[in-house]
Order: structure tokens, then C-alpha cells, then sequence
């Protein structure tokens, strides 16, 4: 098992840039996040070369790519709005099939009528994710890669790890795993430990990061209430492979301070493999 980290944590340098950052503080594996883009105002095809060559020069794993939080955000249930979405993913898909990353993305969202009951509103959530990963999917099989669907911290369908199940389920397509953010299991008073488990044979991406119990807010590991030691211990009893991707986010405007977040990700990282290294 090794650590990694998501460039969101420096989310105010451009991407091609918080590549090279992150590498000179020891950072192998990483996830090339849309907050970067988000902040820098910066676009993929603009930044494309320069994210590829450092790749390449610096010897990186880019095994996550974050999409566009926009692909997941539908103004209304139809087909014409699935189709803007996957115009969307399609050029983040052909870099994450170059660089031979997972697509981490948010489960379909529509806001709910005045008049919609609740159940009403859940089974069209699921509904139209069916539909929206069924679509996806056919792409990620024809280029060769894989899907991570990520838990929302909205108290909506697609928040638990049995929504998640049951999209892959229903979409039965190879190309699909799950992405557990333990910061909205958290926020979501849902137990972290019971949701890794229960995910244990889709689980293909993860995103740690810490809160107040109450928040979504991204911190460095250590810094609010999750059980790090336990949760280490969980993901190596599951037999989990991958790269351990950390997910803070800091939006600083001195990047110093965001410099040294990662640096104390890195410290406590290494401390918790160094828990389950004998």
C-alpha cells in the first residue's frame, strides 16, 4: 500500500504546475483534481501538454482524475441533458484513458420540484443515475477505463454505499467501481468503517480527508474526529491495493500554507502505513 495525494490540496496553482509541486515534496501517486481548473480558471485542453510532459519527465501516476462537478448537475430528466453531460466527460475520459487513470464522478443531481414527495424524488434520483451511468459507461468500456462513483454528502440518493451498489447493479457494466470519500461518510453520520467494508469488492478509488463531524471540510488527516488507525486497518483487512489517495483541500491564498498541508499528509501517511507494515 502507498499514500498519494490529490492536487486540490495546492488548489490555487495551475494543474500542469501542482504536479511538479507535489512531486518535489515526495509524491508519486496522484489525483489530478478539478479544483485546480476550478481556481485557476484554466482548461484541460490549454493545459493538456504540459500536464502529459510532466507526467512523463517526472515519472507520475496520475491513477485518479477528478471530473467536472457540472457532468453530475442536470437541470431536468431527459436525454438531451445526459448527452450534454457526456460531451463534457468525453475529453476528460480520452486523458484518463492516456494516462491510464480512474474517473472519479459524483452521482447524477436534479433539484427536486416544489410539489415532489420525497420518495417521489428518490426513485427519479435513481432513475435517471441508471440512466446517466448507463450512457458513461459505454464510453469508459470503448476507451478502457474505469469509473469511480463517488458518495455525495447530500442527504440524497447516491449517498450511501448501497445507492452506489445498486447503480452498479443496475448498469452491470465492467467499468464501474466506487470512490468512498470518507469526509461525506463522516459528515453524514454514516459509519466509515461498516461503508468501506460493505464496499469492499467495488472499491476501486478513495478520497481521505478529515472533518468536525459536521462539515464537509476537507482537512489534512488527524486534523478533525475520523478514526485514522482504524481506518488503516480496515483497508488493509480488505485487502485494498490501490494508491491511497488524500484529499484535502486548501484554498489559502499564501500557498505556503497549502505547501505545508501536503507536507503533514506525507508525515501522517507514512506514519499510518508504517501501522500495517509488519
Amino acid at each position: 500500500m502507498k499514500i498519494g495525494i490529490a492536487t486540490s490540496v495546492i488548489r490555487r496553482v495551475e494543474p500542469a504546475k501542482s504536479l511538479k509541486v507535489l512531486n518535489d515534496l515526495g509524491f508519486k501517486y496522484l489525483e489530478l483534481s478539478y479544483e485546480n481548473f476550478i481556481a485557476t480558471k484554466a482548461s484541460l485542453s490549454d493545459s493538456w501538454k504540459e500536464i502529459r510532459d510532466n507526467v512523463s519527465k517526472l515519472n507520475l501516476s496520475i491513477i485518479q482524475i477528478h471530473a467536472p462537478y457540472e457532468a453530475s448537475k442536470f437541470k431536468n430528466y431527459n436525454r438531451d441533458e445526459i448527452k450534454k453531460s457526456l460531451k463534457i466527460l468525453e475529453p476528460w475520459f480520452k486523458v484518463a484513458s492516456e494516462l491510464n487513470s480512474v474517473v472519479v464522478i459524483h452521482p447524477a443531481i436534479i433539484t427536486p420540484q416544489t410539489n415532489e414527495k420525497t420518495q417521489r424524488y428518490a426513485e427519479k434520483l435513481e432513475d435517471l443515475n441508471i440512466d446517466f451511468f448507463n450512457e458513461i459507461s459505454k464510453l469508459a468500456e470503448d476507451l478502457g477505463i474505469y469509473i469511480a462513483i463517488e458518495n455525495r454528502v447530500e442527504r440524497v440518493f447516491g449517498n450511501t454505499v448501497e445507492d452506489l451498489i445498486s447503480i452498479i447493479k443496475s448498469v452491470n457494466s465492467k467499468s464501474l467501481g466506487i470512490c468512498i470519500d470518507v469526509g461525506h461518510l463522516i459528515a453524514s453520520e454514516l459509519d466509515v468503517i461498516e461503508s468501506i467494508k460493505r464496499s469492499r469488492n467495488y472499491l476501486i478509488a478513495l478520497h481521505l480527508h478529515d472533518n468536525n463531524g459536521f462539515f464537509d471540510q476537507h482537512f489534512p488527516p488527524m486534523t478533525g474526529v475520523l478514526n485514522w488507525e482504524s481506518l488503516i486497518r480496515t483497508l488493509k483487512e480488505i485487502e485494498f491495493r490501490r494508491p491511497l489517495i488524500f484529499e484535502a483541500i486548501c484554498n489559502e491564498v499564501r500557498v505556503e500554507m497549502c505547501i505545508n498541508w501536503a507536507k503533514l499528509t506525507k508525515i501522517i501517511g507514512d506514519y499510518l502505513l508504517s501501522l500495517i507494515s509488519s
